[in-house]
């Protein structure tokens, strides 16, 4: 199936892996780091050890955001 690995602001990544493959190894197969970055599986909140199951899934990365007041 394909992946799309998208980290905000840098360049969308497509991979083929099987179903079921976590996203550590998705990321890991893309060569992108998590470097500390807030992971999203198709909008939903996700950890390097959340499965991807669905072909056409988007992997996402997002900086932290820094609170003010």
């Amino acid at each position: 199936m394909i992946v799309k690995i998208a980290p905000l602001g840098e360049r969308v990544v497509e991979i083929n892996v099987a179903t079921g493959t976590n996203v550590a190894e998705c990321l890991r197969i893309a060569g992108v780091q998590l470097n500390g970055r807030v992971l999203t599986v198709n909008d939903s909140a996700a950890t390097t050890s959340t499965p991807v199951q669905q072909d056409g899934s988007i992997i996402a990365l997002i900086s932290k955001m820094k609170g003010g007041a």
